[in-house]
């Protein structure tokens, strides 16, 4: 079913092209509303049934919104597919009822500008169409003026930031991109700074020079553009290039991100400032765009694998996300060829407490025992869940000595503690733990847990309360 529907508005003169889509009459009703208050121009809305997809394919839109709710994850798949086929400049927004990780996943990598659940946020819905449009408008303005090779890496680096479910990998093409435009034979040099509690924070390094990070270091701290930019309010664009003085050198300072508390800050040091300085400001906006939707998603991303990857009882991640992260150790292993630790322990003796004070006060020592392991890891290291009273961590970039030294740490601490003290006991506990280092005792995700788990086991068959290590293959 096809249903037409126009609405003439203060610019006639500036239609926008808009695809509705989905079986709900009336939601469909108040998103076109929804549009109507943002674009303020001309435009025609159609809504189709879901079983009319092959209409997308014969017509350019320059917006779409789809409610898939009832569509399987195929479905909604080949529809964007065909969009993308047909109408690639189109911006597409897609809501659904349950949204799912994979569905969210594939969407965004195949170039869905927002993926909304229902009942969304109808200023939330608002911005999604302003931004979705703004960004396209960004393409168009570049492709007229014939920037071709420029908005083929633009195209490349937004492509890469916007695929990215793990904001370091969204971070770093970002810097890519900026750093090349910047450079005169080769990239300059440059990093990515979080302003938070007065403080900067890299969360990118330079590729360049050895002695590269420590030089930025002292610049930023020098240039402080926390303070530059709230102190002008002329950065409308949030970049500016400064001449070299006697406290820094050029530089190109680009604040891409300000949420919850943090700004974002690229930096770039002796930078070139482009000769097609109007298409770079088109670029800039453009990349300020996509971060903050990428990031954004992200964020949600984040928030739906918490539901699906923590672990009820303890609030740890569980056993189905060990996957991913071990996938993530090994991926980054093969790059900078840095080892990663897995520490396999478990409760001694537990059996006998559920058995002596009842299943309640066994949860209880289980949420005591992650809340202490959380205690002894770095921020960046991860621990779960594998079941029952059987925990693991992750230690990434580590060595064996340090493996070894963490894990001694942890046991001593669970020793030393007293559990369940709020239920009128006061419990003592130990730990076997298996130590298997990444490639040394292992070189795939089910041998490494094999090794750190027949170490734990040769900890528990030998005096329990220890730490064993893998033995190599």
């Amino acid at each position: 079913m096809v249903k037409n529907k126009k609405i003439t508005l203060i610019k006639p003169q500036n239609k926008v092209r808009t695809l509705l889509m989905g079986s709900d009459t009336s939601e469909l009703e108040i998103i076109s509303d929804l549009i109507e208050e943002v674009t303020a121009c001309s435009f025609d809305v159609m809504q189709i049934s879901s079983g009319s997809n092959h209409f997308l394919v014969q017509n350019q839109y320059d917006l779409i919104v789809w409610d898939v709710t009832g569509l399987s994850l195929y479905q909604s798949l080949e529809g964007v597919e065909k969009i993308k086929s047909k109408a690639s400049s189109s911006a597409i927004i897609v809501i659904d009822q349950s949204p799912s990780i994979d569905q969210a996943v594939t969407l965004t990598k195949l170039g869905v500008e927002d993926y909304l659940q229902k009942p969304f946020n109808l200023d939330a819905f608002k911005f999604a169409v302003k931004r979705a449009l703004s960004k396209k408008a960004s393409y168009s303005k570049l492709d007229s003026q014939g920037s071709s090779s420029l908005l083929l890496r633009l195209l490349n680096a937004c492509q890469v930031i916007s695929a990215s479910f793990d904001s370091e990998k969204a971070f770093r093409a970002l810097q890519s991109f900026l750093s090349f435009e910047l450079g005169d034979v080769k990239p300059t040099l440059s990093a990515i700074y979080v302003w938070q509690d007065d403080v900067y924070i890299k969360i990118t390094s330079s590729d360049i020079e050895s002695n590269a990070d420590e030089l930025l270091e002292i610049t930023v701290q020098q240039f402080n553009p926390h303070v530059k930019f709230k102190n002008n309010e002329k950065l409308s664009d949030s970049f500016l290039f400064t001449e070299r003085n006697a406290l820094s050198p050029k530089l190109f300072i680009f604040k891409f991100l300000e949420v919850g508390g943090k700004e974002y800050y690229f930096l770039s040091l002796s930078p070139k400032k482009p000769n097609a300085f109007e298409e770079f400001q088109v670029c800039i906006r453009m990349l300020r765009a996509q971060m903050q939707l990428t990031l954004n998603s992200i964020e949600q991303f984040e928030g739906v694998q918490k539901l699906v990857f923590l672990d009820d009882t303890t609030g740890l991640y569980n056993s189905r996300y060990l996957n991913t992260v071990l996938d993530k150790q090994i991926a980054d292993y093969e790059i900078q060829q840095k080892p990663f630790a897995m520490l396999f322990m478990d409760v001694d003796y537990f059996k006998q407490i559920n058995d002596t004070h009842g299943h309640t006060v066994g949860t209880k020592v289980l949420n005591e025992v992650a809340r202490e392991l959380k205690k002894y890891i770095r921020s960046h290291d991860t621990v779960f869940r594998y079941g029952g009273d059987e925990f693991i961590a992750i230690l990434s970039h580590c060595d064996l000595p340090t493996a070894k030294f963490v894990a001694e740490r942890i046991r001593v601490a669970i020793e030393n503690t007293l559990f369940a003290e709020d239920e009128g006991l006061a419990l003592k506990i130990t730990l076997s733990i298996g130590v298997a280092l990444y490639p040394e005792h292992a070189a795939t995700k089910r041998a490494i847990i094999e090794a750190a788990d027949q170490a734990m086991y040769g900890a528990k068959k030998s005096s329990r309360n220890s730490v064993f290590i893998a033995t190599n293959p």
